[in-house]
């Protein structure tokens, strides 16, 4: 039986249908937004975004250098520069 780290990333990585589910999961979650601290929902929110990366494995021990180096190599888009 897989492990909830293989289950999560079975489902959410392996395939781009997968991939593009996730990523309307973390937009509605506010994952990469500002947050309002004083917004307890929109806190509480984005937190489950960050649960599902945690349970993807993307948070885990040892990963911080590859999540830096994958953030860092996403380029914006021309008109979003400016914002």
């Amino acid at each position: 039986m897989k492990n909830r780290t293989e289950k999560y990333r079975h489902v959410l990585f392996g395939s781009e249908m997968g991939k593009e589910v996730l990523g309307d999961i973390l937009t509605m979650c506010r994952f990469g937004a500002t947050l309002d601290p004083d917004n307890q929902a929109m806190v509480a929110e984005h937190n489950v975004g960050t649960v599902i990366l945690m349970n993807c494995g993307v948070f885990a021990p040892k990963t911080g250098m590859q999540v830096i180096n994958a953030l860092t190599a996403v380029m914006p888009e021309k008109n979003q520069e400016e914002n």
